[in-house]
């Protein structure tokens, strides 16, 4: 599964996908280079989740 995020919406809808679907599913964002080298910290708050990847972050 595959959802788009960008600052402010990034942390919380991945929690909710990972709370309904548990760690079964392949999990990866798209950020479409919403985000900057000042944001690492706020992409950081996703390694617990098991992303995938994230695809086009910066």
């Amino acid at each position: 599964m595959k959802l788009k995020i960008a600052p402010g919406w990034d942390v919380e809808p991945v929690r909710a996908v990972r709370e309904r679907f548990g760690d079964d599913i392949l999990l990866q964002v798209d950020a479409n280079t919403a985000y900057t080298l000042a944001d690492v910290s706020q992409l950081q708050r996703l390694d617990p989740f098991g992303l995938l990847l994230t695809e086009q972050p910066l």
